[in-house]
C-alpha cells in the first residue's frame, strides 16, 4: 500500500525534528526571550532560521500534552500558544540534545560518562 501524501508529510517532519539544533540559533532565541523589547516578529524570524527547530516547536504545540482540537500548522501560531519561555526550553532542550546523542561535541566531554546523583 503505497503511503498518502500526508504520511510522507508526516514522516519527513519526524525525521527533520531528530537534527540537533544548532547552538548559535539556541542562544539567539534566547536572548530575544529574554529582552523585555523584542516582538514575536523577531522571535519568529530566528525560529524559522532552524527548520529542525520549527518542526519540533510544532510537534510541542501539537502534543497530547496540549490537547489542542486543531493541529496548529504555523510556527507564528505556536509561539502566541506556547508562550516565548516555553519556545526557550524547546530551544535550549534541542541544543543540548547534541551532546547526549553520545558523540563527543565537546572535546573531552562524553555524555554516557556522566553519573547521576541521587
Amino acid at each position: 500500500m503505497k503511503p498518502s501524501s500526508e504520511q510522507i508529510v508526516r514522516a519527513t517532519i519526524e525525521r527533520v525534528g531528530a537534527v540537533a539544533t544548532l547552538p548559535s540559533v539556541a542562544i539567539r532565541i534566547m536572548k530575544i526571550a529574554d529582552d523585555p523589547s523584542a516582538t514575536e516578529d523577531i522571535l519568529h524570524d530566528a525560529l524559522l532560521t532552524d527548520p529542525a527547530l520549527a518542526s519540533r516547536v510544532l510537534k510541542v504545540v501539537n502534543s497530547a500534552f496540549y490537547r489542542r482540537q486543531r493541529e496548529v500548522g504555523s510556527p507564528r501560531a505556536a509561539i502566541r500558544l506556547l508562550g516565548v519561555d516555553a519556545i526557550r526550553n524547546i530551544a535550549l532542550a534541542a541544543s543540548l540534545h547534541r551532546l547526549f546523542r553520545g558523540r563527543r561535541a565537546i572535546p573531552g566531554f562524553d555524555a554516557s560518562d556522566v553519573r547521576y546523583a541521587r
